[in-house]
């Protein structure tokens, strides 16, 4: 690098050094100009003065004489002052005797100079006579104070340049020492260092100037040296602490593109300041470039509720961090995932908060996940409960409708006794229809808690539907409205005839009540085709066609908390007395059994609607109600064996078989039925028995007589309904089944049918 002259050490110094010896001489030599300056006026005003006093006598005289030749005269001696440039000699009555004047030979450019440094040029003394007082007249002289201050200048500007030419002589030489001394190794040192290898410093070391190993020259070199040292320590570490640092950000960059998870730092404002590419995927976005160009404010663009972020900026500000915090977020497409966030705040040096910085996990295959875990839980506690119910049911059921059949079955001897008119007539009926009550809620229990095997046929649900509007119309109260939207092409489904009414009733009737007996009562059909799972907030279906009836009121609704609860056994919100608990347990129970879901959808105030999804069967054909018609009543003669552990349920059976005309015989037990039967088994002709009996029980008796004969006629009587012989009684060598409690023109009936069938039986054969 070249430096120029002007500003190299050695001028500048001898400058420095020059000026300052010029100052002082200057001050030491202007105090000299100063003392020789007074010195100068004081000689010339002396001389001028002197020059006067010799020539005033020789001027009086003219004066007075009025001797104009001798004024001049006295005037040309004057002029031998060759400062003198005028003079005048005056009479006293202002007449002009002589006067003469001469031009200086000074420059004018000087003129101004000279007029400072000689001020008085005009000097004046009276003429007297001798022995007189009186002025006779004046003699006049003006100098040139450019001829006096002449020789002052010349002086002056020698004593200047004695000054000024050491000076520069000074500054040279100094100039050439420190230029040799300094300057010319400075420069060699320079060009070292030019040419030092920066990348090892070391390997070529700074010598030291010759003859400068002792003084600061070479000290600055070793120093150097040193300093060269550590600076090649220094790019090592550098070196090393750049490659790892390219390393970790090498790392770091990878995991934070390539992490599975979302990284982002965001201002305070709610704008991104980076994310990774997985941010961008996660929430819909083709880069992390769109993402950010297109969200401009994240709580009103990705958050679905914008108070959350509101919320987690209240806890970053306070605890600086947040872990698993979850909320909802939008996608691009519109889309809602569920993720985690954990972040923490970055502040400055004085605390103020500068950016958020933090990760998003997608939680919505978890929090799906979760809602399903729920889901199943519930679903699994509600068959729990239902089978702990169904199992207490069971074990009593057969008992309690044994009771149920004695009491029934005594009122409905009574009844055949009684018209109407006879006052206890319908005391009699309300027994009974009592029993009938009672044996409805046992059979509720067992259905809902599965524990009564369905009969599946293919069944047309709207005509089940307009079916029981028939009996809907008798009981809903008038001031409900029933309105029917049916499905003209509706599918068919197979189910249990009696179940399904059952269903319609249970739900309608209790959509009446809520409604407190006012309101629109909706019942609604339609075919539901699933071709993807279809998932509801309380259901799944799998895919397949599905029926979907439908049953919606107008009445106050249920909140949230109630709603869970409908299902369960007992559950009411009924007052004491008007509800068991048992209808949508039952209904539940009844819509499961047949592989359909069931889901409720209320809302305080405004209504409730109850949504059944049933599966479709290929079957095209269905049957009504009207195929169960009962026929009439025709007795007979044949001799029956009746087997019963209860002895009135025997003393009954065997009361109204009579009435018909019919023969019987009774056993209490398997055991003693299987005596009788070996005994009598010609004149016997058809067996009804009880299923759940002490000992050897009725299954097992059943066994024995079918070996006793493979063709005989027995009718099952129970009164508990998980058994597999309700749906198939010929598979298990029964001729019919019926359920206690049952009706006693339905007994006479269906023995009237057996008979009938063996009779044709044995006519064919």
């Amino acid at each position: 690098m070249h430096v120029p002259f002007l500003h190299r050490l050695p001028f500048v110094q001898a400058r420095n050094i020059v000026l300052i010896a010029l100052a002082l001489g200057l001050v030491t030599t202007g105090n000299q100009i100063r003392m020789d300056l007074a010195q100068a006026r004081l000689e010339s005003s002396s001389a001028v003065r002197g020059i006067l006093q010799m020539q005033q006598n020789a001027a009086a005289q003219a004066v007075w004489a009025l001797d104009n030749v001798l004024a001049a005269s006295v005037l040309e001696g004057l002029f031998y002052f060759t400062p003198t440039v005028e003079a005048t000699i005056t009479s006293d009555i202002g007449s002009v005797l002589a006067k003469k004047i001469r031009t200086p030979a000074q420059s004018k450019s000087l003129e101004w100079l000279a007029n400072m440094a000689i001020k008085e040029t005009e000097f004046a003394t009276q003429l007297y006579l001798e022995g007189k007082t009186e002025p006779i007249g004046t003699l006049q002289v003006r100098i040139d104070s450019g001829t006096i201050a002449q020789t002052f200048f010349d002086r002056t500007l020698r004593s200047i340049l004695s000054t000024i030419i050491p000076l520069i002589v000074l500054a040279i030489v100094i100039v050439l020492l420190l230029h040799y001394t300094i300057t010319k190794p400075l420069f060699q040192l320079s060009s070292l260092l030019t040419e030092v290898d920066t990348e090892n410093p070391v390997r070529s070391p700074l010598n030291i100037p010759s003859g400068h190993q002792h003084d600061e020259l070479g000290l600055l070199v070793s120093t150097t040296n040193n300093l060269l040292y550590l600076f090649d320590q220094l790019l090592t570490k550098h070196a090393t602490a750049e490659k790892e640092l390219l390393a970790a950000e090498k790392k770091y960059r990878s995991i934070f593109n390539n992490s599975l998870g979302g990284i982002y730092q965001t201002s305070m404002e709610g704008r991104f300041i980076s994310a990774n590419p997985f941010m961008a995927e996660v929430l819909g976005y083709e880069s992390t470039e769109q993402l950010m160009s297109e969200i401009t404010d994240i709580a009103s663009q990705i958050y679905v509720d914008k108070n959350r972020r509101d919320e987690m900026l209240r806890i970053l500000i306070r605890d600086d961090y947040v872990r698993n915090f979850e909320t909802q977020f939008y996608c691009r497409d519109g889309k809602i995932l569920w993720g985690s966030q954990s972040a923490r705040i970055v502040r400055d040096d004085q605390g103020k908060a500068l950016y958020i910085e933090g990760s998003v996990s997608d939680i919505t295959a978890t929090k799906q996940a979760m809602a399903d875990l729920a889901r199943l839980e519930g679903q699994l506690m509600q068959a729990q409960k239902m089978e702990a119910l169904g199992n207490l049911t069971g074990g009593v059921a057969h008992d309690f409708n044994n009771l149920l059949q004695i009491i029934s079955g005594y009122v409905q001897l009574l009844l055949i006794t009684k018209d109407e008119q006879n006052p206890d007539y319908k005391y009699l009926v309300e027994v009974r229809q009592a029993a009938s009550r009672a044996s409805d809620l046992i059979r509720r229990m067992l259905t809902f808690s599965r524990k009564v095997e369905v009969r599946m046929i293919p069944l047309n649900l709207n005509e089940v539907i307009l079916e029981a509007l028939h009996l809907l119309e008798r009981t809903v109260p008038k001031m409900v409205t029933i309105r029917t939207v049916l499905a003209s092409d509706l599918a068919t489904i197979p189910a249990d005839l009696t179940q399904i009414e059952q269903v319609i009733m249970n739900l309608a009737n209790n959509a009446a009540q809520a409604m407190d007996d006012s309101g629109v009562l909706t019942i609604e059909t339609e075919n539901f085709p699933v071709h993807d799972k279809y998932i509801d907030p309380h259901i799944e279906l799998d895919p397949g066609d599905y029926v979907l009836m439908k049953i919606t009121d107008t009445g106050k609704g249920m909140d949230e908390a109630t709603r869970q609860h409908i299902f369960e056994p007992f559950f009411t919100t009924k007052e004491p007395g008007k509800g068991t608990g048992l209808g949508l347990a039952s209904v539940y129970g009844i819509v499961t059994s047949h592989s359909g879901k069931i889901t409720c959808y209320s809302q305080a105030n405004v209504g409730t609607t109850f949504k059944i999804f049933l599966p479709v069967t290929t079957a095209i054909t269905s049957i009504s109600k009207s195929a169960r018609q009962p026929t009439a009543l025709i007795g007979g003669d044949e001799s029956l064996l009746l087997v019963d552990d209860e002895e009135m349920i025997l003393s009954i059976a065997s009361d109204i078989l009579h009435k018909h005309g019919y023969r019987t015989r009774l056993a209490r037990s398997g055991e003693e039925a299987i005596e009788v039967y070996k005994r009598d088994m010609a004149a016997i002709d058809l067996v009804i028995m009880d299923l759940g009996m002490a000992g050897m029980g009725g299954a097992k008796s059943l066994e024995q007589l079918l070996v006793i004969n493979p063709r005989i006629k027995v009718i099952i009587a129970s009164g508990y309904g998980s058994y597999d012989i309700i749906n198939d009684p010929a598979r298990y060598g029964a001729a019919a089944f019926l359920s206690k409690p049952y009706r006693l023109d339905m007994l006479v009936l269906t023995v009237r049918k057996i008979l009938d069938q063996a009779k044709e039986t044995v006519l064919l054969n």
